[in-house]
């Protein structure tokens, strides 16, 4: 095997690698979960796969999208220095989102 072949084999397998992040990150993953009735407050798209919520403000939620590009839901007063929680799956969330609950009101 030369020294060129190899070269461009690793070239390929570079720009392979490169297209592969670049496809991924643009679809959604498969086993995504969809957050039923959430709508991101920047995009107003239904939020699929990851939802980021404001831990300070009563109702902002943002897509995964919107949060990668560092947008906030400016309308609704929130701000870019605010925490996010990660909500993975809506339904484990609501299930223990009275403790999450509690611990913000005594933050405020």
């Amino acid at each position: 095997m030369s020294l060129t072949h190899v070269h461009t084999q690793t070239q390929l397998l570079a720009e392979m690698a490169a297209l592969k992040q670049q496809v991924n990150a643009n679809a959604a993953p498969r086993s995504a979960v969809t957050h039923a009735g959430i709508t991101c407050d920047v995009c107003q798209c239904p939020i699929v796969g990851v939802r980021y919520k404001c831990l300070f403000c009563k109702d902002v939620d943002l897509c995964s999208q919107c949060e990668n590009k560092n947008m906030y839901a400016a309308g609704k007063n929130c701000k870019p220095e605010h925490a996010m929680v990660k909500i993975k799956n809506t339904d484990r969330f609501n299930a223990s989102g009275q403790e999450l609950k509690v611990s913000v009101s005594t933050w405020t």
